[in-house]
């Protein structure tokens, strides 16, 4: 499994990992004491931002949406890669921007 996420994460080419303790939430919103390690994918910081594919904006913005995240810093991300008038034409291009 750790492979395959590998693989899908460009690592090491584009990203390098990090063991870090999380706090564990429940699916229902109940904050727990429970801590855990996670492994995290860190983009290495000497590649520059470039544009994101649609595909991978939908991906990650299914996950942000799946575990409660606000969309405004997904989008704030987006906007620091290309530039905010690029990103809200395309957010607009793929339906996500409103004005």
């Amino acid at each position: 499994m750790l492979d395959h996420n590998n693989r899908y994460e460009g690592y090491p080419s584009f990203y390098y990992k990090k063991t870090m303790e999380v706090e564990v939430q429940s699916f229902i919103g109940e904050k727990t004491d429970d801590v855990t390690e996670a492994i995290i994918y860190i983009m290495h910081e000497d590649r520059p931002l470039g544009c994101p594919t649609k595909h991978y904006y939908d991906i990650c913005l299914e996950g942000y949406c799946r575990f409660g995240f606000k969309q405004a810093v997904l989008e704030q991300a987006l906007y620091d890669s290309v530039g905010k008038r690029v990103g809200q034409h395309l957010l607009k291009e793929v339906g996500y921007y409103y004005e």
